[in-house]
C-alpha cells in the first residue's frame, strides 16, 4: 500500500487493529530466533557496536523496546507501549516520493541478561514476505545492535524493479543502525 502523505500514528494504529487477525505470509514463523533459516529467501545481517558497559546495554534495550530504530529513521509507527509478542503493527516507511505502508506482527521477545531481542513477521499488507529480528547483544563488555532478516520481494512493482526494492531495504537497515548509534552518542554529550 502506498500513500503520498505520511499517515499519522492514529491511522496506523487503526490499520494494525484491522489487520490483527490476518495470517503471516510465510511458513517459517519464528525461524529468525534459530540458525535454521528457510531457503529461497535473502538472508541479511547488519550490526554496529554501541559502546561498552551496563549503561550502553540498558540504553540500547530501552531504545529497542520503544521502536527507536524505526522512529529515528523517519518511519511512522502505529504502536503504543512496549514491544510485546502477538501485537500487530502498521508502519509507514518513507520512499523518495510518499510512503509504503506495511503491517507485521511481533513474534517473540527475548529478554536475557546479555541479550534483548524481538522479531516481527510480515502480514498481507507488505511488499515482502519474511521476518526481521532486532537485538541488543552484550559480548564481553562490548554492546552491539544487530538486525537480521530473511525476506523476499512479492510486490509486483518491487519485482519489476528489484534494485530499487533492495536499495530501500538496505537504506532502512542502515538507518536503523545509525539511529541506535546516534542514540548512544547523545548519552555521552
Amino acid at each position: 500500500m502506498l500513500k503520498l502523505r505520511r499517515p499519522n500514528e492514529a491511522w496506523l494504529r487503526d490499520l494494525a487493529e484491522r489487520e490483527r487477525d490476518k495470517p503471516f505470509t510465510y511458513d517459517a514463523v519464528g525461524a529468525s530466533a534459530t540458525d535454521d533459516w528457510p531457503p529461497g529467501f535473502r538472508h541479511d545481517h547488519w550490526k554496529v557496536e554501541l559502546g561498552t558497559g551496563d549503561e550502553a546495554f540498558e540504553r540500547g534495550v530501552a531504545g529497542l523496546q520503544h521502536w527507536l530504530p524505526q522512529r529515528a529513521s523517519g518511519f511512522a509507527v502505529g504502536f503504543d507501549g512496549l514491544v510485546e509478542p502477538g501485537r500487530t503493527v502498521a508502519i509507514a516507511a518513507p520512499l523518495p516520493v510518499g510512503f509504503v505502508i506495511v503491517t507485521a506482527r511481533i513474534i517473540y521477545v527475548e529478554a536475557e541478561p546479555d541479550r534483548y531481542a524481538w522479531a516481527y513477521g510480515t502480514l498481507p499488507i507488505h511488499p515482502e514476505v519474511g521476518e526481521e529480528r532486532f537485538a541488543i547483544v552484550r559480548r564481553g563488555d562490548a554492546v552491539w545492535f544487530e538486525v537480521s532478516a530473511f525476506s523476499k520481494v512479492v510486490d509486483p512493482l518491487g519485482r519489476l524493479v528489484p534494485w530499487f526494492a533492495r536499495s530501500q531495504q538496505v537504506k532502512a537497515n542502515h538507518g536503523y543502525l545509525d539511529a541506535m548509534a546516534a542514540n548512544q552518542r547523545s548519552s555521552l554529550s
